[in-house]
């Protein structure tokens, strides 16, 4: 018999929100791991399939071994940040190897980045005329779910709480952090800023220390480009259309009149 192919499985699960690093650390985490990392831009590739599927997750409609196939089949053995994150202590009683890493930053900051990049694209996917552009829309719809403590993101999660101004998000924020602190055992849990770099990261993994800088990856202007485009792409539909529509309609009359 041939040697049997060994599947993938999750090593490391991040706890830590959305804008905390997340996208250097999967970089880090892709660079000393024998696999990917789960990432929120994992379901944005991965498109619809990837969005009705933590969909349904966030619904309680995918098992245990429905998940564990889903992230095998990527081969990923660890996951950051929305869709993943929000599934910690689900993930933490699937794997009970696996390590759990909380990303953080200063509240504030946070509070400042979220309500800058992802709260602004969220905003488009729920709001005229910018919902008119963005796909996968029944399956953001579905993503609403996603959010502390099994709550609505939208009413109390990261959007509502950054809707809501600076004093709710650093308050969410606290609590969050606190949260995983209390629900994670300490010789399970690595505390990390990005800041830290390889040592810490490379020692709770017992990796080896790779001969590269930590990545630095700051992706707020890109995500800033993306909503002024699908505002600009909004705006153009609905000026664009009544005004191409009305000209093809005036030289219909025009046509039908000079005859």
């Amino acid at each position: 018999m041939g040697e049997v192919e060994k599947k993938s499985e999750i090593v490391l699960i991040g706890a830590g929100l959305a804008r905390t690093g997340t996208n250097s650390t999967k970089k880090a985490l892709e660079m000393i791991l024998p696999g990917k990392c789960y990432h929120m831009l994992e379901a944005r590739f991965g498109g619809k399939e990837h969005f009705d599927f933590w969909g349904r997750v966030s619904h309680d409609e995918v098992t245990d071994d429905e998940l564990r196939e889903f992230l095998q089949k990527g081969n990923y053995v660890a996951g950051l940040d929305y869709p993943f994150s929000p599934f910690y202590l689900r993930f933490m009683k699937m794997y009970p190897e696996a390590k759990v890493l909380l990303t953080v930053r200063d509240p504030v900051k946070w509070y400042l980045s979220v309500k800058n990049t992802i709260f602004q694209l969220y905003h488009c996917a729920k709001t005229f005329p910018t919902s008119l552009v963005v796909p996968y829309k029944p399956s953001w719809e579905k993503l609403r779910h996603i959010g502390a403590g099994g709550k609505v993101a939208e009413d109390y999660g990261i959007f509502g709480s950054v809707a809501a101004g600076e004093a709710a998000a650093v308050k969410f924020y606290n609590e969050w952090v606190e949260d995983v602190k209390k629900n994670v055992p300490e010789d399970r849990l690595l505390v990390f800023h990005v800041s830290d770099g390889w040592e810490p990261l490379c020692k709770f993994l017992n990796v080896p220390v790779p001969d590269a800088p930590f990545p630095n990856v700051n992706d707020t202007e890109s995500m800033r480009k993306r909503i002024r485009y699908v505002k600009r792409k909004a705006w153009g539909i609905i000026i664009g259309v009544p005004v191409v529509t009305g000209g093809i309609a005036y030289a219909a009359w025009k046509i039908f009149n000079s005859k």
